[in-house]
């Protein structure tokens, strides 16, 4: 009996020491919490645009109204710009139709001619000490200058039983470009300001003349007429005293000879 107690402690024993362990509990896994639903503004959806403003949320509401004030505000600003390339494009179209009508009308020969040939007939009296006088009639004869002296000068004076004529010029201080200076011109009809014109000459060539280059200001009215009736009587006398002094020598000479009858042979 003995040795069968014996057995059945020994294989006690080993079934303490060798008995299978009982597996650990597997470790629970938590789920992280879901992730909210983005709001509905988000990306600026088409439901938002699209619900009534009543029908959102608080938030979708502040969102909504500063996205529409946005898209009014953008829109204001393109009408805004839309209207001002349409007066540009006005105003670049009446400065075109008024360039046209300087050239048509002879303006841009008339005022650069008359300023040039009469800038200096106030000196030219003082100086020849009344000995000289102007090719045509004019009254109320008067000079002057704005500014620095030989940049900005002007002169007036009124044609027989006319309208009183003020030229102001201003000359550029330096050339502008390579073979151009640059100046202003300015006509008053009886203190009104008539027409503006920006002019230019070559200023390698000392005989070149100021020529109209650009239109600052232009009143149509009744005074074209009488100004360049007066740039053509002007622009007569010039022409004709610069036919004719080449050939004073010649008549002076001829004047002096006397064939008698046999003229008659040459004519």
């Amino acid at each position: 009996m003995d040795w069968i107690v014996g057995l059945l402690i020994i294989g006690a024993v080993g079934w303490l020491i060798f008995r299978p362990k009982k597996s650990a509990p597997a470790a629970k896994i938590e789920r992280a919490p879901a992730l909210p639903r983005p709001p509905v503004y988000e990306g600026y959806r088409d439901e938002l645009k699209r619900k009534p403003i009543e029908e959102l949320d608080e938030d979708e509401q502040i969102i909504r109204r500063a996205h529409d004030t946005f898209k009014a505000s953008q829109a204001a600003r393109t009408a805004e710009y839309r209207a001002k390339q349409d007066a540009l494009a006005s105003d670049q179209n009446k400065i075109k139709r008024a360039t046209d009508f300087i050239d048509t009308s002879n303006l841009d020969f008339a005022l650069p001619f008359v300023q040039e040939e009469t800038q200096y007939w106030p000196d030219w009296i003082v100086n020849q000490n009344g000995k000289w006088s102007p090719p045509l009639s004019v009254t109320d004869l008067a000079k002057g200058e704005n500014g620095e002296p030989s940049r900005a000068r002007w002169i007036e004076l009124r044609p027989e039983s006319g309208p009183l004529y003020r030229i102001e010029f201003e000359a550029s201080r330096m050339p502008t470009d390579d073979d151009f200076e640059h100046g202003s011109m300015t006509l008053y009809f009886d203190g009104e300001e008539v027409l503006g014109m920006l002019v230019k000459r070559n200023w390698t060539n000392e005989w070149d003349r100021w020529k109209f280059a650009i239109v600052e200001s232009l009143k149509v009215g009744p005074w074209i007429e009488g100004f360049i009736q007066f740039y053509t009587q002007l622009r007569s006398i010039k022409e004709n005293k610069s036919e004719d002094t080449p050939n004073d020598y010649l008549r002076a000479k001829a004047a002096k000879i006397d064939m008698g009858g046999a003229d008659r042979c040459w004519n």
